[in-house]
């Protein structure tokens, strides 16, 4: 995995040269539907919160087969880096539109949709998809930039994930993560995305019991109990806080700081600038995995 993600940087800048002169300006319909499987669902649950929240357009996510639920959407954006998943047909029968986000130019999904969204991305060939998934968003951010006219884009983030890449992960997180037996990582907002990611990866590469959540929900059922047994790795200075608060200093609480982060939970280019950092993380905890020896109910996530 690590190979994969050290190659970040440089398919970041590659997004910088794209351009969106051929897709949809979304302002045109009343309802988006997003929808991805595996770590593409998280991409989608990104492009729900980007378009919402910066482009004030109406956007839900769904997971896979699932996006029927969504019966009258009049655009699917569906993310897939294989272009081999079957939720592009289940949209096109709900008489969707569709924007396609993928790796491949020549697959099910980009002959099928209207419109394509191409990442200037090389395919991973194993089943752990990283920066293919973290150039998608960064795409995704681009192309809301674009359509709102503001700056949503830092031209700078290739730069400072490759400093941070080159910086590595501290020895005394990744053994706290190894010896703990339930892993929370904590995001709010954007953050929230690259923090399902990482709670993803860690259960894919470790078969571990990791956990996704926000600063807020984590106090509605899974912050009581023996804190002995977990980590807490927060991502946003929120949850560290009220951790560390209610747990009368108990709780093992690792801050943003700890991990050479510092990212704003409300900026849209978040997740872009973590998640590589916390695939670094998951990989010297729990791996390595070599991603090219793909399972076969991976292949298409």
């Amino acid at each position: 995995m690590r190979d994969d993600v050290e190659r970040t940087p440089d398919d970041l800048r590659a997004v910088l040269t794209l351009g969106f002169e051929d897709l949809p300006r979304l302002s045109s319909y009343q309802f988006i539907l997003t929808t991805g499987s595996g770590s593409s669902h998280h991409v989608a649950h990104y492009a729900s919160l980007l378009f919402t929240h910066e482009l004030n357009i109406a956007t839900v996510s769904h997971p896979g087969r699932l996006a029927a639920w969504a019966d009258g959407a009049d655009l699917a954006i569906v993310v897939s880096m294989s272009g081999g998943k079957d939720s592009h047909s289940i949209a096109r029968a709900l008489g969707c539109e569709i924007l396609a986000v993928t790796c491949e130019e020549n697959s099910p999904l980009a002959d099928l949709a209207d419109y394509l969204l191409l990442l200037p991305v090389e395919r991973e060939e194993g089943f752990l998809n990283t920066r293919t998934i973290v150039s998608a968003m960064f795409a995704l951010c681009a192309y809301a930039s674009e359509l709102s006219g503001e700056d949503l884009v830092d031209p700078d983030v290739p730069d400072r994930v490759e400093r941070r890449l080159e910086r590595g992960v501290p020895e005394d997180v990744i053994l706290e993560m190894r010896d703990r037996e339930k892993v929370f990582f904590i995001g709010d907002k954007y953050l929230y995305v690259a923090a399902e990611q990482a709670a993803l990866k860690s259960i894919e590469v470790g078969d571990v019991n990791a956990f996704a959540t926000t600063s807020d929900e984590l106090f509605h059922g899974r912050f009581f109990g023996d804190h002995s047994e977990r980590l807490y790795l927060c991502l946003n200075e929120k949850g560290a806080d009220l951790i560390e608060e209610r747990s009368g200093g108990e709780a093992t609480v690792v801050r943003p700081e700890d991990l050479g982060l510092d990212v704003d939970p409300e900026d849209p280019n978040a997740p872009v600038e973590t998640l590589p950092v916390l695939y670094l993380l998951v990989d010297e905890a729990y791996g390595p995995v070599d991603t090219t020896e793909a399972r076969s109910w991976w292949n298409h996530v």
